[in-house]
């Protein structure tokens, strides 16, 4: 029974990375497309989840292995390096998100804000699958992944937006 609930969180992380690099690529380049920098720039805040994911994903796997003579408390530590690495990417990804929202304040640019509201909600369902998938964690790691998620979908005001509230309001989403 323990076994096959460590498989699923494996399992539950694997789909939120597949689920967050697949959007975040689609969501880049609908950002172009439309001109929204809110768009390109959530789509680099999925990559970094997607990388970040990933990357927990593999640590988390790791984390399963049993003790040896030179791991002898085991390997569970990989856990929650995974999730300090998670928590890394997004604050380098969010500092990099906010001084494109400044030089974008400083040069606007028009915006397709009918194209921006399809990506945007198709967005949130993406982000709602993959923190629906990872509810349930059993691991620091799962949690994490889970918290962004939500995080992810409770962001769906961020890209409905008047004006300089494009840029604005990047600044209260992160």
């Amino acid at each position: 029974m323990e076994k096959n609930k460590k498989r699923k969180t494996d399992k539950n992380i694997l789909i939120a990375f597949i689920l967050n690099l697949t959007f975040s690529i689609f969501e880049f380049v609908g950002g172009t497309l439309t001109g929204s920098v809110a768009i390109i720039s959530d789509s680099i805040h999925d990559l970094g989840d997607a990388l970040s994911i990933g990357i927990s994903y593999f640590l988390e796997r790791k984390s399963k292995k049993k003790p040896d003579k030179k791991h002898t408390y085991g390997y569970i530590r990989y856990s929650v390096l995974g999730s300090t690495i998670t928590t890394v990417i997004l604050l380098t990804g969010s500092i990099l998100v906010i001084y494109n929202a400044i030089l974008r304040i400083i040069n606007p640019v028009e915006i397709n804000y009918n194209g921006m509201i399809i990506f945007a909600v198709f967005g949130v369902v993406i982000n709602f699958i993959a923190a629906y998938f990872t509810k349930e964690g059993d691991s620091l790691n799962q949690k994490s992944v889970n918290l962004h998620m939500l995080e992810d979908v409770l962001r769906l005001g961020y890209s409905f937006n008047w004006c300089c509230y494009n840029e604005i309001c990047k600044y209260f989403v992160y």
